[in-house]
């Protein structure tokens, strides 16, 4: 159990990690600012559900045929049928070696395993009681019938016993979980509570701006990597080639997937610039703009940290990573940056209008219970 319990956390953090910037992007979009108690519970939500796969599927066994053999194919649907062995099992024993026994604790692990979906559906989701309860019996039957068909004929035999039983005593943890949400103070604030305030302008931290830049940094990935495939396309394209052949010509296509690549970085660094209130794609996504300025300097904005950062990544990398890493400080010891300081360009929260803000300040704290039941 240890072991699956030290599985689900290595791979839910890192589903979470991967997922991490578009649930950043989902926030900013849908709440105008980044509310860490829902990411943490968005965390929380890919760690449970990758410990409910570990649980309830894993480990699988040496399915050899004689193991198969003796394996029955069977769902028990007899309700009574757990309940009876386990006063069979548990007769005339003394009450503290009853409730230590394997037959109680497997009862009350089955209850506990759903318990935090009931939680998830009613703080989380905010979920009705019959919604989340139906949702903690979907899943539980989602369970029982990949087991009974061994994980769907994935596995030559059913290895784990599919019970009714199951069923129910899941479907009561979901239950337990719905209660304690009912019975306990909101968590997180409603997603109600932050839409309302969505268009309410926030002090521009050092947090927003680095924010900014990371998700600058990643939209310029994704843009190079476009590119990169696009210059490769073009190459087999350009020599009227079936497209596996530039897998033979390495060191042909290879710089035409550069200059896709860097035609593409370019492109997401300076067309932001162009148009608009010139921030760049990272700084729209968390409501940043600069302060009203020509646009020749919001061009040189761009191109001061972004432009050449990109410019010089295939010749001189290490430079470049040096750059990115002077631009980073920069931010963190004044809230304009290295591109704001060079080119005398402040930032302030897009949803300000003209109206100038004063000094950046911390933004208070998300109060823990924003927002009401």
């Amino acid at each position: 159990m240890v072991n699956q319990a030290i599985l689900s956390v290595v791979i839910g953090g890192a589903l979470s990690l991967a997922l991490s910037a578009p649930l950043v992007i989902h926030q900013y979009r849908r709440f105008g600012r980044f509310s860490a108690g829902r990411a943490a519970w968005s965390v929380g939500a890919v760690v449970y559900l990758t410990a409910l796969i570990a649980y309830t599927l894993f480990p699988l066994p040496d399915m050899s045929a004689e193991y198969c053999a003796h394996r029955p194919h069977e769902f028990l649907l007899d309700p009574t049928a757990y309940f009876s062995d386990m006063a069979r099992h548990l007769a005339g024993q003394p009450l503290q070696t009853a409730l230590a026994s394997w037959d109680v604790r497997q009862m009350v692990l089955n209850v506990a395993l759903f318990a935090p979906l009931g939680l998830l559906c009613g703080d989380f989701l905010e979920w009705g009681a019959l919604r989340s309860l139906a949702t903690g019996f979907g899943v539980s039957l989602a369970i029982e019938l990949t087991q009974y068909t061994g994980n769907w004929g994935l596995a030559p035999c059913q290895y784990r016993v599919a019970d009714i039983n199951d069923l129910i005593t899941n479907t009561v943890g979901t239950g337990v979980g719905i209660g304690i949400a009912a019975l306990t103070p909101r968590l997180v604030a409603s997603a109600d509570h932050l839409a309302a305030h969505r268009g309410e302008a926030r002090p521009v931290t050092r947090g927003r701006r680095l924010l900014g830049m990371a998700l600058d940094g990643l939209y310029w990935t994704w843009a190079a990597l476009l590119g990169m495939a696009c210059g490769a396309v073009a190459w087999t394209g350009v020599h009227g080639l079936p497209m596996n052949t530039r897998l033979v010509h390495p060191e042909q296509v290879v710089p035409w997937g550069l200059v896709g690549a860097m035609a593409a970085e370019l492109g997401v660094i300076v067309v932001p610039a162009l148009v608009g209130s010139g921030a760049s794609l990272g700084q729209r996504t968390v409501y940043l703009r600069p302060a009203p300025a020509a646009r020749p300097r919001l061009v040189a904005r761009a191109m001061a940290v972004g432009g050449l950062q990109c410019l010089l990544t295939v010749p001189l990398p290490a430079l470049a990573c040096l750059w990115a890493t002077a631009a980073v400080v920069a931010a963190l010891v004044d809230v304009r940056g290295m591109s704001g300081l060079l080119t005398g360009c402040r930032f302030v929260d897009a949803r300000v209008g003209t109206t100038e803000q004063g000094p950046a300040a911390e933004p208070a704290a998300e109060p823990a219970g924003a927002g009401g039941r």
